[in-house]
């Protein structure tokens, strides 16, 4: 897991930051330029929580995880 230090884009705190994969690896494993946020622990564990209630053991389309995405930093 990569991480580096800066701004929250979610929560606007300055704080170690880790990488977020917005399409999961679990299903694009292949894709070519991976798509990526930089949010703090606390973001990035209440995003994947809020994936995984949206997924419930389905891979979703690549639109929803982008929307979901979207919809946490500006929600």
């Amino acid at each position: 897991m990569s991480s580096t230090f800066g701004l929250c884009p979610r929560c606007k705190e300055l704080d170690f930051l880790t990488r977020h994969h917005i399409y999961p690896k679990r299903y694009f494993v292949k894709q070519r330029q991976p798509a990526y946020l930089y949010l703090c622990r606390t973001c990035h564990d209440e995003l994947e929580y809020i994936i995984y209630q949206r997924e419930v053991g389905r891979q979703l389309q690549q639109h929803i995880y982008l929307s979901i995405a979207i919809s946490f930093l500006t929600g």
